[in-house]
């Protein structure tokens, strides 16, 4: 799994929650690192901050779209502040709890699912 979380606070708090799913986690707070990372080997979910340091992650979740990676957005923005198609995705509002954060990620999985039958 790949996160990516500039607030290092949040990303050490995510990683945790993750963690203790059960999930292996490869955690950034740079975009540039973690699509260098995705390009080196592709993860099996993404849990992409939207803004990032000023940037957004969308250029990001557009190469992982492609490949089908499930993506779950988290940001401390209204549904309103994600854009076009990926207001369609997952999102979870920071400050988030670890049971709807873990029920918003079996939803994105499930999806993946569905795409690949």
């Amino acid at each position: 799994m790949l996160l990516l979380e500039d607030e290092a606070l949040i990303n050490l708090g995510t990683t945790e929650i993750l963690q203790s799913m059960g999930c292996v986690v490869r955690s950034f707070m740079r975009l540039d690192e973690a699509v260098k990372a995705a390009h080196e080997e592709l993860p099996d979910l993404a849990v992409l901050d939207v803004n990032i340091h000023g940037k957004m992650s969308y250029e990001l979740a557009e190469w992982l779209d492609t490949r089908q990676i499930p993506i779950v957005f988290v940001t401390g923005y209204d549904s309103p502040g994600i854009v076009g198609k990926w207001r369609e995705r997952p999102v979870c509002q920071k400050p988030f709890n670890p049971a709807q954060f873990q029920n918003l990620l079996a939803k994105a999985l499930a999806a993946r699912r569905d795409v690949g039958t």
